[in-house]
């Protein structure tokens, strides 16, 4: 405890740790803000303030990099080394960018037959929310676009990563 002068407590040491404490608790909220929330809104998507959503959804690597033409996307792997590359997209001079592409590459099976691959494929884009392609003989490029024109709550970006780690899963099954 603290003494004034003459040997009178000016306050215990517990009231001043409660004073400590309760004086930081208006500081929680404010740090938690950087992480994930469900109802957080995005106004634009960045390479920055999507990857709270993607490590909630169980990113276990996240990358910054920047392709050859310029465009920052975020390459985010998952467990079963599944690998999806974000790029924010319709970006304003601002750059604040109002849409965002996933996109997952990986290679097909060489013993399925072209005929067999655009059939498997076919099928998979008459039920998916993803657009699944053959990008060459031997890879398939899987691709999905979100939209943030008035801003995207978090969770609806984590949700959408789930339906396309889904959708990879199961395109990847039929192609490989």
């Amino acid at each position: 405890m603290f003494e004034q002068g003459g040997g009178k407590p000016i306050i215990s040491l517990a009231r001043f740790i409660l004073s400590v404490a309760l004086a930081a608790t208006p500081l929680a909220p404010v740090c938690a803000q950087s992480a994930f929330s469900n109802e957080a809104v995005l106004p634009y998507f960045s390479t920055q303030n999507i990857r709270p959503a993607l490590e909630a959804e169980g990113a276990i690597a996240i990358e910054d990099d920047v392709s050859e033409n310029g465009n920052a996307y975020v390459r985010a792997t998952f467990d079963d080394n599944r690998i999806i590359v974000a790029t924010p997209r319709a970006c304003g001079d601002d750059g604040q960018c109002r849409g965002l592409s996933l996109r997952a590459f990986w290679r097909t099976s060489p013993e399925m037959s072209e005929g067999e691959l655009r059939t498997a494929i076919d099928q998979f884009n008459d039920n998916a929310v993803a657009l699944g392609q053959l990008f060459n003989r031997d890879t398939v490029v899987l691709s999905f676009y979100l939209i943030g024109d008035y801003g995207l709550a978090q969770g609806n970006l984590r949700v959408s990563t789930l339906v396309f780690l889904n959708n990879l899963d199961s395109l990847r099954r039929a192609t490989q």
